[in-house]
């Protein structure tokens, strides 16, 4: 059967409570859209077997594909399979893979298993269990009515590679084409205006826009593969709409693309910024600080008192956490590499004479 759309559900307390930010929602749903599958719903609920089994009964009524992440542990408030297993009116029952899955994990640890723990290892008696190679919890997949039913377990880094394995089987065709225009300096009103035709809801691959810190964005996306020509016209549309404030597309920035086109030239750039809180201009100040620091500090120090002050800081800002992380190493590897005055004066001011002072070996070295 095909899977055209999908209903995602998040599983917790702790997510109702705002105790745990939900990112799975973000995480499945950019999976399937990848992979040609619309999400329609994207629902959070609490630890409750009567809510989560109504809200599984309701979407299959009308999607293709229910994933639910959470509530797969060993513990009672681990409720999921439980729900599912209402949902279809089955009795849960042992699973002896699974079970013996769960014995050898935790004999490989040299941990002897819990009795609580064979809770994960039961299953509504149609469904099948999901291998998880990266933890105790095994998935479930089962099918109610039309929809598939697929419930991951909560931890991400379990998740992830399961999810994955289920859209590789489910969903294996070729990825849904998809485009995103990225312009600055022109309000969301006017770029509105210029592209209304082609927002309009009744076309077959209306166009939406976002506006994050100064930056929009057009998104396009297609239904399957073979729309991929009908996408990058409609992206031409946009892009000669929106003229000149179009600067890229996808995953562009602002200033990778200027970056990259004074590279081209040839040219320098400088930033003066007084009381603005400019991201460029407080990026560069504190790989500053940093690299001066690097001179005296090891990278321990700086990682664990000056990363976990400065670094917050640039993240509401808007600066790419994978990015920060990258400048941050480059910046303390070039710090010590030019020279390692950090360990080189450490180990030079254990085994220099007294007559040698600190301050003629910064001399040395500069």
């Amino acid at each position: 059967m095909t899977i055209s759309n999908a209903v995602t559900i998040s599983v917790g307390d702790e997510l109702l409570a705002g105790e745990t930010l939900d990112t799975h929602g973000r995480t499945i749903s950019t999976a399937l859209a990848a992979r040609g599958c619309r999400v329609l719903q994207h629902r959070v609920l609490g630890d409750d077997v009567a809510d989560i089994a109504a809200a599984i009964v309701a979407v299959t009524a009308f999607a293709d594909l229910v994933v639910i992440t959470g509530g797969l542990g060993p513990t009672l408030d681990d409720v999921s399979r439980e729900a599912l297993a209402k949902a279809m009116n089955e009795p849960l029952v042992l699973d002896v893979a699974a079970e013996a899955h769960l014995a050898t994990w935790y004999a490989g640890r040299g941990r002897v298993m819990p009795a609580g723990n064979v809770r994960q290892a039961m299953r509504p008696e149609s469904a099948t269990c999901l291998e998880n190679p990266h933890g105790t919890a095994p998935g479930l997949q089962a099918r109610i009515g039309r929809a598939l039913v697929v419930i991951l377990p909560g931890p991400p880094s379990e998740m992830r590679p399961m999810l994955e394995g289920v859209l590789e089987v489910e969903l294996p065709d070729a990825p849904r084409p998809a485009i995103v225009i990225r312009a600055f300096g022109i309000g969301e009103s006017d770029a509105a205006e210029r592209i209304e035709s082609l927002m309009r809801r009744d076309v077959s691959f209306p166009v939406a826009t976002t506006v994050s810190q100064s930056l929009l964005s057009a998104r396009l996306r297609g239904n399957g593969p073979d729309d991929r020509d009908s996408i990058e016209l409609l992206a031409a549309q946009v892009e000669q709409a929106w003229h000149p404030f179009v600067f890229g597309r996808d995953d562009d920035t602002l200033a990778s693309v200027l970056g990259g086109e004074l590279a081209k030239c040839g040219r320098t750039w400088a930033t003066a910024e007084s009381c603005t809180g400019g991201l460029v201009g407080a990026t560069i100040l504190v790989m500053l600080v940093i690299f001066v620091l690097g001179f005296v500090l090891d990278f321990i120090e700086i990682s664990f008192v000056v990363v976990p002050i400065v670094g917050p800081v640039l993240l509401a800002m808007g600066l790419d956490p994978v990015w920060l992380g990258i400048m941050i190493a480059v910046n303390l590897q070039t710090s010590f590499l030019t020279p390692p005055f950090g360990f080189a004066l450490f180990y030079l001011r254990g085994v220099a004479p007294a007559s040698v002072e600190t301050a003629d070996m910064y001399r040395g070295v500069i």
